[in-house]
């Protein structure tokens, strides 16, 4: 149908499985649909049944029905699996479920096996049903209800659908019931081949609400359906039974208009597949009815007879939850005027499975605040006329819907605008400027109205209250006009005009012309003085400027230099400014003269202003003085001096008194006269003088005072001075009290506290501790008011700024003297009295005279490396110089190995405990400077270390050496090398021994020597030896080291016979060949051939080298006019060295490439020269080595001999020529000379590297 196929874009989502029903579980909800089978295709009715809502509402059962069971419980829904062209996750993903999408699903056609069943159906009778079930616990019966009205028919559709598979499987017409076994096939007439079994199902059941319906999908379950029985199975055999699978199908009901549709067979889609009893149904729509059926997919083990598909279970109906509607279409624009806009509103496609049932409309109106929608309407109406809107005014309108869910989102915001009127009336015309005879107006451009503004018409009256008369047409917004009478109000009027038309005249504007302004006024004049006020009255000007006077400005300016205060300066400064003819003049200062001025001001502006009139306040007391300082002081006086008042108030100044006073916060603040005249609590009058100094005796030492100052006239008192502190000079402070004792005196210290001592004037600053040994009767109580501090030496041992003090580093058991005095700034106080106090027993001083020196041990070597733990040390010592009170009980003996160079920290180990002055410490090491230390302990404590005594122990032999190391291995020697030994054990190596051990003989030093390196020859190639070294110094030998294994290298190879030599093409380059080296058995593996051509002469040998795969080599630069004695050796592998050279054969290489042989050059033996062919060597370049100098020198005789070959080609020989020719040759052979040079350097380095 068209309405299921819209709404398939809802079936977007994914559907999940959801974990089957835990035993005991409450489930929420009833059974969704009565387990009757199917109806037929158009036998369907899905209708309200008012006899069962109403029953269920009244809790009665409804004749001919059955009353539904409770459904039994469920475990809750916690996971939904969402797939999406995926596998399912848990039980679905094990059993290989698959999960279809609802929109796929929807739009599909049924299977065919539904289609199958379908055909079936109508011939099938339907078997007896039970009322439908309410889906959800609503007293409402707000779900429809689905009810099988099939048992009308003639024929029960299930009954034929189990009458077919009775006829096809050959079972009896009266079949058990679902629930009972079935009984087992009646005995049939052997035919082969034998019938294959057929397994028989339990009937699909229709599923069932596990949740509350949501408003897209619905969560589900079904019981379980299998496998029952087993038909035509042969007598003995078992029979797995098959794994049965779900097809979960859905169907839409409810249409978009509300409406329910009769179910369509073709309308079913497939939402779920798979093996698990429960799903999930997402994507639905709100507020809708769907049919849903679950059809049974058997999956038939191998052996199985196929069987046709399994009727679907009954359909049972569920509605989802209602919800919002969506968001409606814009709101369309039905209707438009210069003053309204009608507005229809249109429903949403989505409105949430619910009726709409009212319109809340928004507008946002031009020229507003920005986003702030005003509420234009509200109500079930579809349509909403806005009125009382002006012309061509935008409005931005949008609208939401309400259903008995809630509200949906806005629509999109649309915009309308009003039909253009005629521009409104000018209201803000002004006035630009005006002179005597001219006037500026000017407007602003009123509302257009939808069109734009064409033009102003611009009116003006005589200036006599006539009528107005067109001064101005055009586009522009402002206007002079020119010619006007001085003193007279003109008025102007204006009005706009566009397409539509001419807009209403402004209200008339009222202008004046310029007037001038006035002339001076009179003199003010003085009414009152006080000592800070003046009251002054003018008159008018003799002319107004032709305007009235609409205000008066009084300005003032100080006469008096003392008046320049209160922010006045020496200009004049504006007092008053207003419509009055009179004024008070305020904030005077009292016996100061000022001048006064007026000013009068028009509609023209401000006239000059008048003859100025001095004023003069009364006087008052004088100002207070400044700068009161202290100029000296004493002990006992104070002289102060401080500077007259900047203004003595406008009479002279009579005297000064004055006042002295305690602190406040001083104990004594309150104590003295008090002065009522003073204006304070305990400020007494200390001097009266005409001058301003004063000096005040009589006063105590170290006491701060404060200090004020008076200036006196005839009309009184100026404020005092801000009060000045200050003090006189103080004295060193008292004594104070005897030091006591705080808690129990310890072995070497002793905590002390004392009173603090009167100040006098300056604050203490520190104390001074001192003290001495008693010489008085130690058994005298120490804290004895008699103790005397006579003939003692005493000795600073604290000073600070507390009243308290530990004393350190006392003699244990020991009776000392203590006494203290007060610091200041002026200077030290007197001692306080002095007080004697004890000190406790505590641990001894050190030991004295620590000696140690190295012992001889009769004791066997501890290690087979030379007994480096075989040493001692002899150690003794003195008893301590102080038991501190306590007699020695035990002494402690510590010794720790010097460190090696760059450290420097020690390892002290316990060496000794007893009451012995000496012992012997064993175990050390041999050679080794040990340091040894010893401490005293009694019933206290242990006391200090001794200092340490230091001692070298005996020396040693020394520990075996490293094993040696190998390098250089040849078939004949070896050079080996070792390290010094790690410890000599005091006495230096002198001698190194080493051993080479064949596989069959005894050892044999090889060498005896102070060196750590040896080349040893003589050994027989390809043998097996073993290296080790011994090292020896003056007190023995060490064990020999670690044995070295190592191979000898094989003999190098024999000389490569059949050596033959031949000029290349080039004449230039000689080849050699010889014949490759065989049986390796008796000699090393040729590792690769050197080939070697020397002149015979002066001049450098050519060399070149080949693989050993190679019987050749090519040997290039040879020089011409040379004969070269070529010769060949092989190179060994493995290190086994070169081989001899084999007979050297010669080349001679012809002094011109043209006369060079067509076979090569010719070869000889050693010895045999021709002095035809080639030149003598001796005046050759040496391989292209020689000089340009060398080859000038040549070339005679080289030009000579070219000449005895006779010319060739035509070409004749030249000195030039022929020296040409060796300078390129000489370059060449340079270059080669110089990379030879640097290889040989290289290879000298990486041997050197490698030994």
């Amino acid at each position: 149908m068209a309405t299921a196929k819209k709404s398939s874009h809802q079936f977007d989502k994914l559907f999940a499985d959801v974990p089957p029903s835990a035993p005991g579980a409450q489930r929420p909800y009833s059974a969704l649909v009565d387990p009757a089978p199917p109806p037929s295709v158009g036998s369907q009715d899905f209708s309200h049944t008012a006899q069962t809502s109403q029953a269920a509402e009244d809790g009665a059962a409804v004749p001919g029905t059955q009353t539904p069971a409770r459904a039994e419980p469920v475990a809750s829904c916690n996971e939904e699996v969402t797939v999406k062209g995926q596998t399912q996750a848990g039980d679905a993903q094990s059993q290989g479920d698959a999960m279809l999408p609802a929109a796929e699903a929807i739009k599909s056609t049924a299977s065919d096996a539904l289609i199958a069943d379908q055909e079936d159906a109508s011939q099938r009778s339907p078997e007896p049903s039970t009322p439908p079930m309410p889906l959800l616990p609503d007293p409402r019966q707000t779900v429809l209800e689905l009810r099988d009205t099939s048992h009308q028919q003639a024929e029960k559709p299930s009954q034929q659908c189990e009458q077919r598979m009775s006829e096809d499987l050959d079972l009896p017409q009266t079949s058990p019931p679902p629930s009972a076994p079935l009984p087992p096939p009646a005995p049939r007439t052997p035919s082969p081949p034998p019938p294959l079994p057929l397994a028989v199902f339990s009937r699909a059941q229709p599923p069932q609400l596990r949740e509350h319906p949501r408003q897209s999908s619905l969560v589900l379950w079904w019981e379980d359906a299998r496998q029952i029985d087993v038909l035509d199975a042969q007598e003995g055999e078992t029979w797995p039974p098959c794994p049965v699978g779900y097809m979960l199908q859905l169907q839409q009901v409810t249409s978009k208009r509300g409406v329910d549709e009769p179910l369509a067979e073709d309308r079913w889609s497939a939402v779920y597949s798979g093996s698990s009893p429960h799903a999930q149904v997402t994507g639905l729509l709100p507020g809708r009815r769907y049919a849903l059926r679950v059809v049974l997919r058997p999956q038939l083990l191998p052996g199985y007879r196929d069987m046709p598909p399994l009727p679907p279970s009954p359909a049972a109906v569920a509605e989802t939850q209602p919800a919002s509607p969506e968001a409606p279409p814009p709101a369309r624009l039905v209707g438009r005027a210069r003053n309204f806009l009608k507005f229809k509103w249109l429903d949403p496609d989505e409105t949430g499975g619910r009726r709409i049932l009212r319109y809340q409309a928004v507008i946002l109106q031009s020229g507003g605040r920005a986003e702030h929608w005003d509420p234009m309407c509200d109500g079930p109406d579809n349509s909403y006329k806005l009125s009382s809107l002006r012309p061509a005014v935008k409005v931005v309108v949008k609208y939401q819907v309400f259903n008995e869910v809630g509200e949906s989102p806005w629509s999109p915001a649309v915009s309308f605008t009003t039909a253009s009127a005629v521009p409104d009336i000018v209201s803000d015309m002004s006035v630009a400027g005006s002179t005597s005879n001219s006037i500026a107006v000017q407007w602003q451009e009123p509302a257009a109205n939808g069109e734009p503004i064409e033009g102003y018409r611009l009116e003006i009256d005589d200036g006599l209250g006539g009528a107005f008369e067109l001064a101005y047409q055009g586009i522009d917004r402002m206007y002079e006009a020119m010619g006007l009478e001085s003193g007279r109000t003109y008025r102007f009027r204006v009005c706009a005009s566009n397409q539509v038309g001419t807009g209403l005249v402004s209200l008339p504007l009222s202008c004046q012309t310029a007037a001038m302004p006035p002339s001076s006024p009179p003199q003010p004049g003085v009414n009152s003085v006080t000592q800070t006020t003046a009251m002054l009255s003018w008159g008018p000007p003799p002319f107004d400027g032709g305007a009235p006077i609409t205000r008066w400005k009084v300005e003032l300016q100080p006469k008096s230099k003392a008046a320049l205060v209160n922010g006045l300066s020496s200009n004049w400064t504006t007092m008053y400014e207003g419509r009055g003819t009179a004024c008070t003049l305020n904030a005077l200062r009292p016996g100061c003269v000022y001048r006064v001025r007026v000013a009068a001001c028009n509609s023209a502006g401000w006239g000059a202003a008048g003859f100025p009139a001095n004023v003069a306040a009364a006087p008052t007391a004088p100002d207070t003085p400044q700068h009161l300082q202290v100029v000296r002081r004493t002990r006992e006086a104070l002289s102060v001096t401080w500077q007259p008042p900047t203004f003595d108030g406008g009479a002279p100044l009579a005297h000064y008194r004055l006042e002295l006073r305690r602190p406040p916060t001083s104990p004594e603040a309150d104590v003295g006269p008090s002065n009522s005249s003073g204006g304070g609590v305990g400020w007494a009058t200390a001097a009266t003088c005409q001058e301003a100094a004063a000096e005040v005796g009589g006063l105590q030492p170290g006491t701060d005072y404060q200090a004020r100052v008076y200036a006196i006239n005839a009309l009184g008192s100026s404020p005092p001075t801000d009060p000045l502190t200050a003090s006189t000079n103080a004295a060193p402070p008292g004594a104070p009290s005897a030091p006591t004792l705080e808690g129990s005196p310890a072995g070497t210290s002793l905590n002390l506290r004392w009173s603090a001592p009167q100040e006098r004037g300056v604050a203490v600053a520190g104390y001074t501790l001192q003290t001495a040994p008693h010489a008085a009767d130690p058994a005298q109580p120490s804290d004895s008011p008699t103790a005397t501090a006579a003939a003692v030496q005493w000795q600073t041992i604290h000073e600070g700024k507390d009243s308290a003090a530990k004393v350190r580093q006392l003699v244990p058991a020991m009776q000392y003297v203590f006494r203290v005095r007060a610091t200041s700034s002026v200077g030290a106080g007197d001692w306080s009295p002095p007080a004697t106090f004890c000190t406790s027993a505590a641990a001894p001083s050190a030991p004295t005279h620590v000696a140690a020196f190295a012992a001889a041990v009769d004791t066997p070597d501890l290690t087979e490396e030379g007994g480096s733990n075989a040493a001692a040390l002899q150690v003794s010592w003195q008893p301590p110089q102080s038991n501190h009170g306590a007699p020695v009980g035990s002494y402690t003996v510590e010794v720790a190995q010097q460190p090696s160079r760059g450290r420097s920290d020690l390892t002290w180990q316990l060496a000794y405990s007893g009451p012995s002055l000496s012992c012997t410490v064993a175990g050390l090491k041999h050679g080794r400077l040990h340091s040894v230390r010893v401490r005293a302990s009694n019933v206290c404590g242990a006391g200090g270390w001794s200092a340490p005594a230091s001692a070298r122990t005996r020396p040693g032999r020394p520990i075996p050496p490293p094993p040696p190391t190998v390098s250089q291995v040849t078939s004949g020697g070896l050079r080996a090398k070792w390290d010094s030994p790690t410890d000599d054990n005091g006495a230096p190596v002198i001698i190194y021994r080493l051993e080479a051990t064949a596989a069959s003989s005894s050892a044999k030093e090889v060498y005896a020597g102070p060196e750590t390196a040896f080349k040893v020859t003589g050994l027989q190639p390809g043998h097996l030896y073993h290296l080790r070294v011994q090292a020896c110094n003056a007190e023995g030998s060490s064990a020999f080291s670690e044995a070295v294994a190592v191979h000898t290298a094989q003999p190098p190879p024999p000389p490569p016979a059949a050596l033959t030599a031949a000029l290349c093409s080039s004449g230039r380059s000689i080849l050699a060949q010889w014949d490759a080296v065989t049986d390796e058995a008796a000699h090393a593996p040729v590792a690769s051939y050197e080939a070697e051509a020397a002149p015979r002469g002066p001049g450098a040998a050519l060399r070149g080298t080949a693989p050993a795969r190679l019987t050749q080599c090519t040997l290039s630069g040879a020089s011409p006019g040379v004969t070269y004695q070529v010769r060949v050796r092989a190179a060994g592998a493995a290190g086994a060295g070169h081989g001899a050279w084999s007979a050297a054969v010669e080349v001679c290489v012809p002094c011109s490439p043209a006369q060079t042989p067509a076979g090569g050059g010719e070869v000889r033996a050693a010895g045999d020269v021709d002095g035809t062919q080639c030149p003598p060597s001796s005046g050759g370049t040496g391989g292209g080595s020689g000089s340009r100098r060398r080859a000038g020198k040549r070339a005679p005789k080289l030009v000579e001999a070219a000449k005895a070959r006779g010319p060739v080609a035509g070409q004749p020989w030249t000195v030039r020529r022929v020296q040409r020719e060796f300078r390129r040759h000489d370059r060449l052979l340079l270059l080669v000379v110089v990379l030879l040079f640097f290889s040989l350097f290289a290879a000298l380095l990486l041997n050197e590297g490698s030994s």
